[in-house]
């Protein structure tokens, strides 16, 4: 069925090459404190985007503004250790220790590294107003505001200064190996010149891959590149079945994010009635009021029936409204909530007018497997942000993604810094693409990438069925052998415009394909309900599948599951 893993031969001599001693792939908060600390470690470094520099969800305008949350304390009971704790409770024992601990160690330092890029974070005046607990927390912790694309120009003067060059619209198309190892990236410059940039170590910061759902609350460009690119090198994905959901809501300006802060006062409307049949009225007020300290989608709270119920209106074809019930002449709004209807008004958005909701893929929990140092077990690669998995589990504490952004962007960097420094003098090899390259038109791609989005968003939202888990595995598999019949391609022709938007495309239909494939498959062999992953044919939380689970691509082309003892392995 598939095409296995053939790759092409690269011949550098007809090609644009540039040489670095650290590739990093992402240009979002991740890639670019990865790209920052790579040039302070000594590193010559490059920062490929294939948008503009700051991107990725972390710039996106579907959302007012991120938490960044840290220990109150440097030690003691608002320590760091109390922090790593509340990540294991939400992770439900299937997050990495060694990288919770990092994480809740390394927050303390976030603050002042943006501040030395010069990012001013936003600091609230009333931080003690319970509205700043974090999202499934239980106590206030420190916290900041990143402000997304307010800090663009300070962010690309500190990647300047720092002398890092940047290839802005430049699309990874794949990973270049020499043997086993990396060697950098092959790239289209601007859509149009072929490039090899060449590193000794590779950093993928390139998002997540929730904007492969219908309906998704995520940057555009999260659609999984980096998470392709890293199976066709022989890394593996984990814990991929675990994806935030939130509920946003369609307006005249298109999807905007729901603030959670609000389910407490928020009134739906199910074709007339408050809240759908058979759930009776203090049950529904009492889940809006869990909800209101959380926004996304979690099994483990009777929360849940409210994501459920907007879903299953959907697929049943019932009308579904809410809006906020404000009085905003009391001057008693929370200074979080007021900061959100800023944000709404700012948009021509009134925060009192009905709208629509929907069940969206916000973010990823897992990813590119890696270890406490960023690695993904292949030479020369590392992974980063939201691209990586293990950081966090089958729910994420509210505030925590930004944060590990930078701090696992770090951690990667002075890892890649190190390698690429033992490894200077090696010289050009010969080269291979990781990713194989075919043609597919526009027009094919997008209706593979389309019926994908159905898939996904019928499926693998709330709850998860093993019948609609195979409806949807059927679906992938007719992708996946719709892009293995596509014919292969040169690289050397991809200085036709014919050609490259034959590669792009046949690039877009393969990673929906293949990554919808793996969620269908890791999401099925899951028969439990934890965190975000939701089954109604296993509504209960089963202790003994309390691991890890993890993907790699096989000899076949196609994602298979890595034994689940094996999976273990991860916790260590």
């Amino acid at each position: 069925m598939t095409r296995g893993r053939d790759t092409s031969s690269l011949c550098v001599g007809d090609v644009h090459t540039k040489s670095f001693d650290v590739l990093v792939i992402g240009a979002g908060l991740a890639g670019i404190s990865a790209a920052i600390e790579a040039s302070r470690s000594g590193a010559s470094v490059a920062l490929v985007s294939d948008g503009l520099i700051c991107s990725g969800s972390s710039f996106s305008k579907l959302t007012w503004g991120l938490g960044m949350i840290a220990p109150r304390e440097a030690s003691g009971k608002r320590g760091p250790e109390s922090l790593s704790k509340a990540l294991s409770d939400v992770g439900m024992s299937i997050e990495s220790k060694a990288l919770r601990d990092a994480l809740a160690r390394d927050s303390l330092e976030v603050p002042g590294f943006l501040e030395s890029l010069g990012v001013s974070l936003k600091v609230p005046e009333h931080p003690d107003e319970p509205q700043y607990i974090p999202c499934f927390d239980q106590e206030l912790r420190s916290w900041r505001g990143f402000e997304g694309l307010r800090h663009r120009d300070a962010l690309v003067a500190a990647l300047e200064s720092h002398g890092v060059s940047l290839f802005e619209n430049t699309a990874p198309l794949s990973l270049i190996m020499d043997g086993s190892s990396l060697r950098g990236a092959f790239t289209l410059h601007k859509m149009i010149i072929p490039t090899i940039l060449e590193a000794d170590a590779t950093i993928i910061a390139t998002g997540g891959f929730a904007s492969l759902w219908e309906h998704a609350l995520s940057h555009p460009s999260c659609t999984g590149m980096g998470h392709l690119m890293a199976l066709d090198a022989g890394a593996s994905l984990t814990n991929i079945e675990f994806v935030q959901l939130m509920t946003g809501f369609y307006s005249p300006t298109g999807l905007i994010i729901h603030n959670e802060k609000l389910y407490a006062t928020t009134v739906f409307d199910f074709s007339g009635q408050p809240h759908p049949a058979g759930i009776d009225d203090a049950f529904w007020s009492e889940a809006l009021r869990i909800h209101a300290g959380h926004g996304p989608y979690t099994s483990r709270l009777d929360s849940r029936v409210v994501e459920e119920s907007v879903a299953a209106a959907a697929r049943s074809g019932t009308a579904c409204k809410a809006r906020y019930a404000l009085d905003e002449t009391k001057g008693d709004i929370p200074e979080f909530v007021a900061t959100y209807l800023r944000f709404l008004s700012q948009r021509g958005l009134d925060g009192t007018a009905w709208f629509e909701p929907v069940v969206c893929a916000h973010s990823c929990n897992g990813g590119i497997r890696i270890d406490e140092h960023a690695s993904t077990g292949i030479s020369g690669l590392y992974a980063c942000g939201e691209a990586a998995g293990g950081v966090h589990g089958a729910d994420r504490l509210g505030g925590m993604a930004s944060v590990a952004a930078v701090c696992f962007g770090r951690i990667a960097a002075r890892s890649a810094a190190s390698e690429a420094s033992s490894a200077r003098g090696s010289g050009r090899r010969d080269y291979r693409l990781a990713t194989p390259l075919a043609c597919l038109d526009l027009g094919e791609s997008r209706s593979i990438c389309a019926d994908v989005a159905r898939a996904l968003q019928a499926e693998l939202t709330v709850p998860r069925t093993h019948d609609g888990l195979a409806d949807a595995r059927a679906v992938m598999e007719r992708a996946l052998l719709r892009t293995c019949q596509a014919p292969s391609l040169d690289p050397s022709s991809l200085a036709t415009p014919g050609a490259r938007e034959a590669a792009l495309g046949f690039l877009a239909a393969r990673r929906a394909s293949l990554l919808g494939t793996a969620l269908a498959n890791v999401a099925d062999a899951r028969t439990e309900s934890r965190g975000s992953h939701a089954r109604a044919d296993y509504p209960a939380c089963d202790d003994t599948q309390a691991f890890p689970s993890c993907v790699r691509l096989g000899d076949d082309g196609i994602p298979h599951l890595v034994e689940q003892n094996q999976g273990q392995e991860l916790l260590d």
